[in-house]
């Protein structure tokens, strides 16, 4: 029985006698080394499936390309209304709570704390949902939920070890080149690690994050850390 041999270099396919099953020898077309798979190794290739194909003119269904393959359909992601209008309705009670709680928000630390906690987990599920890709399932529910809250914890633990750091050390412009990056890869591996973000997307997932807390802090009336900032 012969055997179906498929050239890896240059995929011009031949058959051989069984007798050299096994065995190594030059391709005829391109003479690249090839090794003649065995009886056992040998790779059956089947016609494709035509019954998806649509039917030409005449009734007759259309003949596939050699070799082709049924072309996956991927889902599109619906747009929700009512999905679409609780996120606008959040974003505008937190913009108002941020004008309106600011000087609650300084007298109390503590409180800023737990504002900061409640509006990183939204604001790390909105991200999300337009830096994941698209061509894995989107996390949805309670699995976006665990998710984003424990990336929050980790962007708003940052916030706070950031506070701690000597005003001396943040005062100054040409420290920010070495303080900075440190911080962006923290971020972005945890984006990398709760949302299965590349690190890329995990990186703007962050600088997203701090742009929109900077903002609704600068709303709130809170010191920005650039506010003693020299070079």
């Amino acid at each position: 029985m012969p055997i179906l041999v498929v050239c890896p270099t240059c995929k011009a396919e031949f058959k051989v006698s069984e007798k050299f099953a096994g065995k190594s020898g030059p391709c005829p077309k391109c003479k690249a080394p090839i090794k003649i798979p065995t009886l056992e190794a040998e790779v059956k290739i089947h016609a494709p499936d035509t019954s998806d194909i649509p039917a030409a003119k005449g009734g007759a269904k259309a003949a596939p390309k050699p070799g082709s393959l049924k072309p996956l359909v991927r889902q599109e992601t619906k747009v929700r209304p009512l999905a679409a209008a609780g996120i606008v309705v959040a974003i505008v009670a937190v913009v108002a709570g941020a004008w309106l709680g600011g000087p609650l928000l300084l007298e109390n630390g503590w409180l800023r704390g737990i504002a900061l906690l409640v509006i990183s987990i939204p604001i790390a599920a909105a991200c999300y949902s337009f830096l994941r890709n698209d061509e894995l399932e989107p996390y949805r529910g309670l699995p976006l939920l665990v998710r984003s809250t424990i990336c929050a914890l980790i962007y708003a633990g940052m916030w706070v070890a950031f506070s701690f750091l000597p005003p001396d050390l943040t005062r100054s412009t040409v420290n920010w080149f070495f303080l900075a990056p440190p911080f962006a890869i923290v971020g972005a591996i945890t984006a990398l690690a709760t949302l299965d973000l590349d690190f890329g997307s995990g990186f703007s997932h962050y600088a997203f994050y701090i742009v929109l807390t900077l903002a609704l802090g600068y709303l709130a009336g809170l010191p920005m850390p650039w506010s003693a900032t020299t070079l």
